[in-house]
């Protein structure tokens, strides 16, 4: 009976949502790979109102920058580079009136800036399916797509009525509570939903170029590192024909950055 008294309340609350376009702060479990360790995982935040958004993810928790070792299998051994800058916020902001998104580049090993650029809001060739599932108190329908080199499952709430969802994620009848794709490399659920006083920030006006010149920035940058790396692991002199050795670098982006497509 208490569930289900909580559960009334929590529908009611967004039943007068259309009324008064009140911002909700959405907090989701978010992870970008499954073989981080638990201090890896963080919260992933969305603010939204009916005409605009913007969501973001609670900085890392580590001790020292640097390059540190995330895990080691079968005689290989993995490696992360962290800075300072990662402490910093990574924004995605939607404009949904205006059909508008602009999200920040991640300060990488790669990319060492988090500049603005502009993106297509919700491309998503959605495909619903029947079946359902509950999340945080809340019956959730399924759907699924294929997005820049993933295949995701998510799961979405109808009687929440946000056409949105966490990162880039959205363009479902309803709010979505949980998406991944196949492999749960990349992962968000739905922690809690809450009323919030919080002022959306502005939406960046400089803007560095769209996707597609962030992709290739991206590109060339991950290459000039790559050759550098696995010569003989000196940035500063990446053409260096006589350097050998045994280190592998790759990329494991959200979205695929280095095929041509």
């Amino acid at each position: 009976m208490k569930t289900l008294f909580k559960l009334v309340v929590f529908l009611y609350s967004f039943s007068t949502f259309a009324q008064d376009n009140k911002l909700y702060r959405i907090t989701y479990y978010n992870f970008n790979d499954t073989l981080m360790p638990e201090d890896k995982k963080y919260s992933a935040i969305l603010l939204s109102s009916e005409t605009q958004s913007v969501s973001y993810k609670l900085p890392y928790r580590f001790e020292n920058a640097g390059m540190k070792k995330v895990s080691s299998s079968q005689g290989a051994t993995k490696y992360e580079y962290y800075s300072e800058k990662d402490t910093i916020k990574v924004y995605c902001y939607k404009e949904l009136a205006h059909n508008r998104l602009v999200f920040e580049s991640e300060f990488s090993f790669v990319i060492r800036a988090s500049k603005p650029y502009t993106d297509s809001l919700h491309p998503f060739d959605w495909v619903i399916h029947e079946s359902q599932k509950e999340i945080g108190g809340l019956v959730c329908k399924k759907a699924t797509m294929s997005f820049r080199g993933r295949k995701y499952v998510a799961w979405f709430a109808e009687t929440v009525p946000l056409n949105n969802g966490p990162w880039k994620f959205g363009g479902l009848p309803g709010l979505i509570t949980e998406i991944h794709d196949e492999t749960f490399t990349v992962y968000w659920t739905l922690h809690k939903i809450e009323k919030t006083n919080d002022v959306l920030p502005l939406v960046p006006t400089k803007i560095e170029g769209d996707y597609a010149d962030f992709k290739k920035l991206y590109k060339e940058r991950f290459l000039k590192v790559k050759r550098a790396i696995e010569s003989h692991g000196n940035v500063e002199d990446p053409n260096c024909s006589d350097c050998k050795g045994s280190t592998t670098f790759t990329s494991n982006t959200i979205e695929d950055l280095l095929t041509d497509n």
